[in-house]
């Protein structure tokens, strides 16, 4: 299903009301995450890190697009090969993106992210490129994507080494979802509730404009139901998710009665040719 047709639909009914002024409209964004180096950099002979990290554990990127640094985390080179970040063109996306929807007159007031790297990272590069200095970003294990594609969960990096390594995070941020609470055998049905039910809290927990930035699936899970629309069967679940490219996004408008809609990001599309020299 296309946003257009996603636009139409949604003037159905929505049943989340916002306790936000009825005269301040609520805009919620949610975004993909930006390029990751793992996609990127993929071989069938070895691991990107095999060939970034020597035998002494010391980070040394093989290519312009590879990341300047790498932020330190408990379990070393190997904790990256499970939890991947962003490329350097992704980190840029992602400040551009921030840039993008300053420039269009649009105020963030929180921050939520996955707890994956890549959208922890593409969540501070927006937060930079829009020029916020106190906005923080919440890390909200709720957002992770879809367990389906996980054999295992990740070693996620904490607060304090995300904080060590100068990212904007929210220190006293106590994630509405837990670890042992991501079911590991999720169907559809219960990724989409997840997610719904996240957004839910997090709408009715503050005021303002949110930004998610989660995953591939996240700006339809975070906000099909908002906005009135029934959970998909899978196999329309996957076509439509298959098509959102790095750092798409989804932007949804609270209504006069307090419901959702569908309405256009006011920022425009960044292309890029895909090309080695």
């Amino acid at each position: 299903m296309t946003q257009d047709k996603m636009l139409q639909q949604s003037d159905s009914s929505a049943s989340f009301t916002s306790n936000f002024s009825e005269h301040t409209p609520r805009k919620v964004f949610v975004f993909r995450h930006a390029e990751r180096v793992d996609r990127t950099f993929r071989s069938e002979l070895s691991h990107w890190t095999d060939r970034a990290f020597d035998e002494d554990g010391k980070y040394k990127p093989f290519d312009l697009n590879m990341p300047k640094m790498l932020p330190k985390r408990h379990g070393g080179p190997q904790a990256f090969v499970d939890d991947t970040p962003l490329t350097e063109l992704g980190y840029f996306h992602s400040v551009l993106t921030g840039k993008a929807l300053a420039m269009s007159g649009i105020e963030i007031h929180h921050v939520y992210a996955s707890p994956a790297l890549r959208s922890i990272q593409t969540a501070n590069g927006i937060v930079e490129g829009l020029n916020q200095p106190n906005l923080k970003i919440n890390v909200e294990i709720g957002l992770f994507e879809w367990t389906k594609f996980y054999e295992y969960l990740a070693r996620w990096m904490t607060v304090e080494e995300l904080i060590a390594f100068k990212y904007h995070i929210n220190p006293h941020y106590e994630s509405l979802h837990s670890k042992h609470e991501l079911k590991m055998d999720e169907t559809i049905d219960d990724w989409y509730t997840r997610s719904h039910h996240i957004t839910s809290k997090i709408l009715e927990n503050s005021q303002g404009n949110i930004l998610i930035v989660g995953h591939r699936g996240s700006p339809y899970s975070c906000t099909t139901q908002l906005c009135g629309l029934p959970i998909p069967i899978e196999e329309d679940s996957e076509e439509r998710v298959m098509k959102i490219q790095y750092l798409d996004g989804i932007h949804i408008e609270e209504r006069e009665n307090g419901k959702y809609k569908y309405a256009k990001l006011p920022i425009p599309r960044f292309s890029c040719s895909s090309f080695t020299n």
